[in-house]
């Protein structure tokens, strides 16, 4: 389930308030684009309303890159999870400021748990290409109250009444803005860096939850299993060759296997096998899991990675 509200707004606002976003009917006409797009101004950020990874969500400054954008979204025709885009959209405003994911669970008692806020890294616009997370993200604890007494905020407003959630931000000026909410955990392999940075797993957090165990002082459901945490951080780097097609060698992943920090690589691609040229997730061609002991040397091996890894 996915619940959106707005998205990408540049004022920060009550999760509950409207008006950040305009829907924009099955097959919309140039004008009801037109109309949606003068309804949140520009920049304005165009979205399926009924897909995920990105697919087709494109920043867009002016009328003609809009209309473009839509163009491209209603001419690809490819399934993905076994379902085609249908042509409905949200036009949405632009939130300039850094990504974040919080991942926690809501209990049967009704108790937001915020288990990790996770610091997203994308690639360039006008796409919003998910290129690395990392838990826990660098934030201020005034940063962290705000950004956990506005997403229970949020949870209620929308109803999430037991279960987890994997709910999306951007901090304009370091103040909470909601980019969507689902009902369910994150992707891209967050919930394995959770509990390498944390000890917490939230698969277990969510059946505790479902199945209606009580939190203990240390505020994790009984019967929970949580161990030490790996290291303070974990990251996740993905591997892409922009502008390539296809590649014949990779080098630099014996290097990188070979380091003690690095737990989990993966490639989805083999040599010779097309590269999607999309600028959404299917663009990826592997993976690194990583740990770390600060934020900043979490950053920095995201950089190592990129600059080590190349596909030829």
């Amino acid at each position: 389930m996915l619940l959106t509200v707005h998205s990408r707004a540049r004022r920060p606002r009550s999760p509950a308030a409207g008006g950040g976003a305009a829907r924009a009917p099955r097959g919309p006409s140039a004008a009801e684009l037109d109309a949606a797009a003068d309804h949140v101004g520009f920049p304005c950020v165009l979205k399926p309303s009924d897909s995920a990874g990105s697919v087709h969500v494109t920043r867009a400054d002016t009328r003609a890159e809009l209309h473009r954008a839509h163009a491209l979204l209603t001419a690809d025709l490819r399934p993905d999870l076994g379902r085609r885009l249908d042509g409905r959209v949200l036009v949405e405003e632009y939130l300039d400021g850094p990504e974040v994911s919080v991942e926690g669970c809501v209990t049967a008692s009704g108790e937001v748990v915020v288990v990790a806020v996770t610091r997203k890294f994308l690639g360039p616009e006008p796409h919003f290409v998910e290129l690395g997370h990392i838990v826990q993200a660098d934030l201020s604890t005034v940063e962290r109250q705000a950004v956990e007494a506005y997403v229970a905020d949020v949870v209620a407003a929308l109803g999430v009444r037991v279960g987890p959630f994997h709910c999306e931000l951007r901090l304009p000026g370091g103040n909470p803005v909601l980019i969507e909410l689902g009902a369910r955990m994150g992707g891209d392999h967050i919930p394995d860096l959770v509990r390498l940075a944390t000890g917490v797993s939230l698969p277990h957090l969510a059946v505790a939850a479902h199945t209606g165990l009580s939190l203990d002082p240390g505020r994790l459901p009984q019967g929970v299993p949580a161990s030490a945490p790996r290291a303070k951080h974990a990251g996740i780097r993905f591997l892409t060759a922009p502008g390539r097609t296809d590649y014949r060698t990779v080098s630099g992943l014996t290097a990188l296997r070979a380091r003690p920090d690095v737990l989990d690589v993966q490639l989805y691609l083999k040599p010779g096998e097309p590269i999607p040229p999309d600028p959404d997730f299917r663009c990826r061609i592997g993976h690194a899991v990583y740990t770390a002991d600060s934020y900043a040397d979490a950053v920095e091996l995201g950089h190592v990675i990129d600059r080590g890894v190349t596909f030829e």
